[in-house]
C-alpha cells in the first residue's frame, strides 16, 4: 500500500481506515482500502519525503542522530491481505 508522507504516522498508529479510502488517489471502484498485487504498481500513489524537519511528527518517530532522513524516502505499507 503505498501513500503520502503526511499520512504514514496515522496508519502506524491505527490502521488502514477504509472512511478514507481514496482521499487522496480516487475511488475507481468504490469505498475502501485498495492494495496491490504488484509493488511496481504503488509507484503512482507515493510522494517523496524528501527532508527531514524537526517539526514533522512522524520524523521524531523514525529518525535520530544515530537514523538519519535520507532524503527522497518513499513510504509503503507491506500487508497480508485475506479476502
Amino acid at each position: 500500500h503505498g501513500t503520502k508522507p503526511d499520512v504514514v504516522l496515522s496508519i502506524l498508529k491505527n490502521g488502514m481506515n477504509e472512511r478514507f479510502a481514496g482521499s487522496a488517489a480516487g475511488t475507481a471502484f468504490g469505498d475502501g482500502s485498495y492494495f496491490a498485487d504488484d509493488a511496481g504498481k504503488i509507484d503512482q500513489y507515493v510522494t517523496p519525503d524528501t527532508a527531514y524537519s524537526q517539526a514533522n511528527p512522524l520524523h521524531k518517530q523514525l529518525y535520530n542522530e544515530s537514523h538519519k532522513h535520507p532524503g527522497n524516502v518513499f513510504y509503503a505499507m507491506v500487508c497480508r491481505v485475506a479476502l
